[in-house]
């Protein structure tokens, strides 16, 4: 008679494709990113994560008047607090049948692996669009962190090299402390159709020949995100499309792999075929530089991407994650 054993999906060739794919996409985000989007692994009990920090004591330091001994008044000493939320997932459950393996001669360790890597390249995806939603919206919070292109009454409201330097006017002193741009294809390629035409500098031979773009000396990040296209913004199907530029500064952005993955595989008997079945949970924590989640546990993305959701907590807007650019 035969056992489980006898086909199984092999733990340790699913979690080796996870964190294969896992460890190569969080290093390449890292250094793609320069350290302003970070994914690490870290267990963390409960739903929140929160930080406390003593907030900026205002008038610190002022003029004495040597010639007085009037009485004055004590500053105070206030602490704010930073929050990340954790977001619990599931991994599938996926169903199929043994003989459809057999038919194809697939080793079952073999497949094991292959599912490993499919998850892994879903969580990354996952871990990236959850973050996304949650920076983009937090920044959007705060009107001193936005620079709207498409309300701002221009002729062009189209992305183009000005309006990423009027972004960066944005962090006023402090603009060398933005580290990246992020933004969607769409957004990346004119850039590259602008810098062809105008040959700001020469960078359309780089452009042609390199195939990137004059970024201001600061690598970008391209990436379809739904958090960084709006398809339908007015939803009549007639208003164009807008889109999203992230300008950020170094750990903007933190998605902590919050809980150890557990994965569940079994053989499923009572049906007309054997069925092999495999189901897992996981999770992870989303925290924005500056910002305190104000929002309920566990969060879908219409909560995460709700403004209500946010709360900035520092004092200044250029000790933030950065800023938004929005564009058509």
């Amino acid at each position: 008679m035969g056992t489980l054993t006898d086909f199984k999906i092999y733990d340790e060739e699913f979690f080796g494709g996870i964190t294969e794919v896992v460890e190569q996409a969080s290093i390449e985000m890292g250094s793609g990113s320069a350290g302003t989007i970070n994914m690490i692994s870290n267990n963390q009990r409960g739903e929140f994560e929160r930080e406390s920090f003593f907030s900026h004591v205002g008038g610190l330091v002022s003029r004495r008047d040597n010639t007085s001994i009037a009485d004055i008044a004590d500053l105070d000493m206030a602490q704010g607090e930073l929050v990340a939320v954790k977001i619990n997932t599931k991994i599938g459950p996926v169903a199929q049948t043994i003989d459809s393996f057999k038919k194809i001669g697939q080793d079952p360790s073999l497949m094991s692996f292959a599912l490993g890597q499919m998850y892994g390249n879903d969580i990354v995806l996952d871990y990236l669009n959850t973050g996304l939603t949650a920076v983009t919206t937090a920044i959007n919070t705060e009107a001193g962190m936005v620079h709207d292109v498409v309300n701002a009454g221009g002729a062009t409201t189209t992305a183009n090299y000005a309006e990423m330097v009027r972004g960066l006017a944005k962090m006023g002193d402090r603009a060398s402390r933005v580290k990246a741009w992020v933004m969607p294809s769409a957004v990346y390629f004119k850039l590259m159709e602008n810098a062809i035409t105008e040959k700001v500098t020469n960078v359309a031979d780089v452009a042609i020949y390199a195939g990137t773009i004059g970024s201001l000396n600061r690598p970008v990040l391209v990436t379809d995100s739904p958090a960084l296209v709006n398809a339908d913004p007015t939803g009549d199907g007639l208003t164009p499309a807008q889109y999203t530029i992230l300008g950020l500064t170094e750990d903007a952005l933190t998605v902590n792999q919050s809980e150890d993955s557990t994965i569940h595989s079994e053989i499923v008997s009572g049906k007309e075929s054997l069925l092999m079945r495999l189901q897992g949970e996981t999770a992870h924590t989303v925290g924005v530089k500056g910002f305190e989640y104000t929002g309920v546990a566990n969060p879908d993305d219409a909560v995460l991407g709700a403004g209500a959701s946010w709360n900035y907590s520092f004092q200044d807007v250029k000790s933030g994650p950065g800023f938004a650019i929005v564009v058509n």
